[in-house]
């Protein structure tokens, strides 16, 4: 009696695409499958019992390549025989050009790993037996743009038209992933061109020729400063942080970065100092020659009684709020207006609060009478400073998940919610969407405005 031969183990790397085969007037839905470990020029198409033991990459692969769940019941509409033979082939179509948008991580195994590839060909046959997959945390991708999805096999070889007229003839970066080349790891983009090529290239060489807003968040390393860092990163900006926690300052600068697709870099500096104003403008100016966008976050609060409220709290929010934000701008002011002309300007946007417009329930009167401050002061540098090129404006944010509102929000969070006519608090999205429409083309005629971002709270009658 032969011995018997062990079945070789292989392990998902990612689900590239999906296909309904006839055969014999029976419809079988495939899918194909990058091998981890194997070139793709070796990925096989396989039957939905192949991943069977990697379905968290399935649902990663209906959720970003797919279609999602329409893509998936349309395939189960296809399967099921409810679709006619012209509206599949319809369907089949949108499933050629709806391919690649991001290669999700492959997921790692506690079991013995497969043995080193060879070049030669691999049959479906042997990898029916499929490691177990961990299970690992959600990925989100938030673009809806159609122009974004591409397969790899558009993809012209590496630095395609490197030296090419980036300014004039690129249209955009639509993807960034991570890859590891000779032992080092590394961040590519996947540019699309305005004739509609794509080309791979190391995101270092990507800023180098696409022009990246340069962008001041200060109070960026928490609460909303990190949410307007992260948006801009997220737009490809290239972003500097400042807070008086170096330690976790470098560490969400380091975090942001590795997301991609623009850069994050952090310059401690505790702001209530003068000297240390003076010292992260200096910083800043070695390493810029021009700054597109400053953003004003960095606060403090205070909430006592009117009767014991100390004159040092009051002295110290105000101080924070209101006179540093002008102390910061001042110093920013040659780096602001380099660049800055009337046509193409830049942006200073102040973070002010809802409770600067209202009279607030807690009895913050420093805070309130800051934010109150700052939207005025705010008005005035926006009709000085238009002609030099700057635009002013402020945020006056309502109810979000910051550091600041973290208490209020825990015992109160269902009180404030319902007096909120959206039902919910903010979201990261809604502050930093608004930031970069102030700093966007769109913006470019909005000077000197407060944009309330509260949810309508401010019109609440019960408020």
């Amino acid at each position: 009696m032969g011995k018997k031969v062990q079945e070789e183990e292989y392990e998902v790397e990612y689900i590239n695409s999906h296909k309904i085969e006839t055969k014999k007037n029976k419809k079988t839905l495939k899918f194909e499958i990058k091998w981890k470990g194997y070139p793709a020029e070796q990925n096989t198409w396989e039957t939905p019992e192949a991943t069977e033991n990697a379905k968290e990459l399935v649902e990663q692969y209906w959720a970003i390549k797919g279609g999602g769940t329409a893509g998936r019941e349309r395939c189960e509409k296809i399967l099921s025989g409810e679709l006619s033979e012209s509206e599949e082939e319809d369907e089949e179509e949108e499933e050629e050009v709806v391919e690649e948008e991001e290669k999700p991580r492959s997921t790692r195994s506690s079991r013995k790993k497969p043995a080193a590839p060879t070049q030669q060909t691999i049959t479906p046959s042997k990898r029916r037996k499929l490691l177990p997959t961990k299970k690992k945390e959600k990925i989100e991708y938030t673009s809806d743009d159609e122009n974004n999805y591409f397969s790899e096999s558009e993809i012209e070889k590496e630095n395609f038209r490197l030296k090419g007229n980036w300014k004039s003839e690129t249209a955009k970066v639509i993807q960034v992933r991570p890859s590891t080349k000779n032992g080092e790891k590394e961040l590519y983009g996947v540019v699309r061109w305005r004739d509609g090529k794509l080309g791979l290239y190391k995101t270092s060489e990507i800023s180098k020729r696409i022009p990246q807003k340069v962008v001041l968040v200060t109070g960026g390393s928490r609460g909303i400063g990190e949410m307007i860092a992260t948006g801009f990163v997220s737009a490809g900006a290239k972003v500097y942080i400042t807070s008086r926690s170096a330690d976790v300052c470098y560490k969400v600068a380091a975090e942001l970065t590795k997301q991609g697709p623009g850069q994050c870099f952090a310059i401690p500096a505790d702001l209530q100092k003068l000297e240390e104003v003076t010292r992260l403008v200096a910083e800043l100016s070695k390493k810029e020659t021009h700054l597109d966008v400053l953003v004003n976050n960095a606060g403090a609060n205070w909430n006592e009684s009117i009767d014991t409220f100390p004159d040092a709290a009051f002295e110290k929010v105000v101080g924070l709020n209101l006179k540093r934000i002008f102390t910061l701008t001042q110093a920013c002011l040659p780096l602001l207006t380099a660049k800055a002309t009337k046509s193409e300007t830049s942006s200073v946007i102040n973070i002010g609060s809802i409770d600067g417009i209202r009279s607030p329930p807690q009895e913050t009167y420093a805070y309130s009478a800051s934010k109150g401050g700052l939207h005025h002061l705010s008005r005035h540098m926006a009709g000085k400073l238009g002609e030099r090129g700057v635009r002013v404006n402020v945020i006056a944010p309502g109810a979000f998940q910051s550091k600041m509102m973290k208490a209020t929000l825990e015992k109160f969070h269902d009180s404030i919610v319902s007096n909120i006519p959206v039902g919910r608090i903010g979201s990261p999205q809604d502050i930093a969407g608004t930031c970069i429409y102030l700093s966007s083309r769109a913006g470019q005629y909005t000077n000197g405005a407060t944009i309330t971002v509260d949810g309508g709270s401010m019109f609440n009658s019960n408020l």
